[in-house]
């Protein structure tokens, strides 16, 4: 009986095995570091979208709320010069400073 100690076969074919396995592990990890980059690159784009539309959406409604500020105000105005031509005495015959400035204020 003849017994056979050497192992540089099972040396080669672990060597191997290790080797598949390593390689494997590593291609499956660039595989999905490659998908997370993608994934990252298109949420970094929806992201950058997302913010465009928000930015143009808060200019619009900082410009929408001056307009407003500036109705109201005109509106108020042009309230107050009406009352106080209502409250004058008799027809409008000539103009005193405060109707002047009144109509200012209303036109400006």
């Amino acid at each position: 009986m003849r017994l056979n100690y050497d192992v540089s076969e099972l040396d080669a074919e672990r060597k191997a095995l290790q080797e598949g396995i390593v390689t494997a592990y590593v291609t499956d990890t660039e595989s999905r570091l490659k998908q997370i980059t993608i994934t990252l690159k298109e949420y970094q784009k929806k992201y950058d979208g997302l913010t465009e539309r928000f930015n143009g959406a808060k200019a619009r409604l900082e410009e929408v709320g001056r307009a407003i500020t500036e109705r109201q105000a005109k509106r108020e105005k042009i309230g107050r010069f009406v009352s106080r031509l209502e409250q004058m005495d008799g027809p409008f015959t000539a103009f005193r400073e405060d109707d002047w400035y009144s109509l200012v204020d209303l036109l400006v």
